[in-house]
């Protein structure tokens, strides 16, 4: 970061590479040497209003953490704005030896992306106490050449192994809606560990922060006492649990009819009908073997559309026929078990959770150094997106160190014709095109961002440093990236 000083002040300025802007900046500083201006910062940075010290503060720059690298990439010119002075010294330039690393944006989210962050938070979301974290998005598995799959878990096994990772676990990835859950064992666990003091034992929110339903007391309730015996095992009061939400429907009723079903809809309607008309050009003599047959193909494709998106509509009434699917344990009182734990352990313990509300999560887990356990691996893939299953998530079974992904997402054959079209396996090479770079970057920058949240929330730091993380996740998730991916 350049810093230019003056007497007794300094200020800081988002260089992108503009040198009349610095040029005026310093020129109206010399003139005005009792209050140097805050030169408006040419890029885009998150704001938030400081509660400690006044202001409007800028996340702090970030440094190597959780596998992250600092702001703008190695050797980068783009840099963070900081308007507010913060504590007394100001923002360190650099975390302290053996201190945690400030946390702060890591790809310059857009102003407007910021500003959707806040306008989200400020109006919908869940009671603010509550929200200690959002979980990243996920990329999926490195494009497959095998013929007729776009995604394999060959590409995701030979990725991991190339990382240096030695054993991996398969998850079944629930077609549902992401969701956290954070409960506190009784209403005085609620008041002495969150400040809530109404009544409420906990929350379960979307992926942005909203709550799923008008009033979530009842499944908030049912989900405490399913968790019980975590509570008692791991000697806790209050738990944050990532989980999917199912069915798909429940939440998604809308964009189901609005999106998929409508498509669905008018493909089989239509479809039939040129059908007819070409079978009526044929007997007249026409030639239309080739228009037949590619209408054929595009009936077939719709039909399979239609069964891909269908299986995953269930009838519910409220509450009634919704299930929680707990894949990890984010945090428990004084441990961020996200970071400390690995994935083995935490369905380990999971699976301790009991009652109609819970849909286990079926897995295996596969030594990447046996083709006999990849080959298993991908065999119980198959079956599984067969039956009408998304796919799965293949995460390291133990602890890493880097820049590995935290998860790479296979999507099954048949799923996929509801993210690229029913008639995307006849595309198949121009989609195998696709750059998977940004998406990949914004995982692990928003899985770290995570992991700082839960630790600030769990070290007893104050609210609005944790929520500074929380906000961040969110502004990078209004950053534009192929949302098919």
């Amino acid at each position: 970061m350049r810093i230019e000083r003056w007497p007794g002040e300094e200020f800081s300025h988002a260089y992108r590479g503009g040198r009349t802007r610095w040029r005026d900046a310093r020129r109206q500083a010399r003139t005005r040497l009792d209050r140097p201006p805050v030169p408006r910062c040419s890029g885009s940075v998150l704001g938030l209003r400081c509660r400690r010290h006044g202001g409007v503060v800028a996340l702090p720059p970030a440094t190597a953490s959780h596998g992250l690298t600092p702001l703008g990439g190695r050797g980068s010119k783009r840099h963070l704005f900081l308007g507010c002075p913060g504590p007394p010294g100001g923002w360190p330039r650099r975390a302290p030896t053996g201190s945690r690393p400030w946390t702060g944006l890591l790809c310059h989210p857009s102003r407007r992306a910021a500003a959707a962050a806040l306008e989200i938070m400020s109006r919908f979301a869940v009671d603010p106490r509550w929200l200690i974290y959002l979980p990243p998005t996920m990329s999926p598995v490195a494009t497959s050449r095998l013929d007729g799959y776009l995604e394999h878990p060959a590409q995701a096994f030979d990725e991991y192994a190339g990382w240096g990772v030695t054993r991996v676990v398969c998850e079944e990835k629930h077609m549902g809606s992401r969701a956290v859950a954070v409960i506190a064992q009784d209403a005085d666990a609620a008041e002495r560990r969150f400040g809530v003091a109404d009544g409420t034992t906990g929350v379960l929110y979307t992926r942005t922060g909203r709550p799923f339903f008008a009033d979530t007391i009842e499944l908030v309730d049912r989900l405490t006492r399913a968790a019980a015996p975590l509570f008692e095992s791991l000697e806790t009061d209050w738990l944050a649990l990532d989980c999917e939400l199912l069915p798909w429907s429940a939440k998604a009723v809308e964009l189901i009819k609005d999106q998929y079903a409508s498509v669905g809809a008018a493909a089989r309607n239509v479809l039939p009908e040129a059908q007819a008309l070409l079978a009526q050009a044929a007997e007249r003599g026409l030639d239309v073997a080739s228009r037949s047959a590619k209408v054929d193909r595009r009936l077939e494709n719709a039909l399979a559309f239609r069964d891909a998106y269908a299986a995953h509509v269930h009838p519910t009434d409220g509450l009634d026929g919704v299930t929680l699917a707990p894949f990890q344990i984010l945090a428990a009182q004084g441990r961020a078990l996200a970071l400390t734990e690995s994935h083995e352990w935490h369905l380990a313990e999971l699976a301790k959770l009991q009652g109609e509300l819970i849909t286990p999560t079926r897995h295996r887990f596969v030594d990447l150094s046996s083709a006999e356990e990849r080959e298993a691996a991908t065999q119980w893939w198959l079956d599984l997106t067969a039956g009408g299953g998304e796919g799965m998530v293949v995460k390291p079974a133990h602890l890493t160190e880097g820049r590995v992904q935290p998860g790479i997402k296979v999507r099954g054959r048949e799923y996929l014709r509801i993210i690229y079209g029913p008639d995307y396996r006849d595309a198949l090479d121009v989609l195998r095109e696709r750059h998977l770079g940004k998406k990949r970057h914004l995982a692990l920058r928003e899985h770290g961002l995570g992991l700082e949240a839960l630790t600030s929330f769990v070290d007893g730091e104050p609210l609005w440093k944790t929520h500074q993380a929380v906000f961040a996740v969110l502004a990078l998730e209004s950053e534009p990236v192929d949302p098919r991916l």
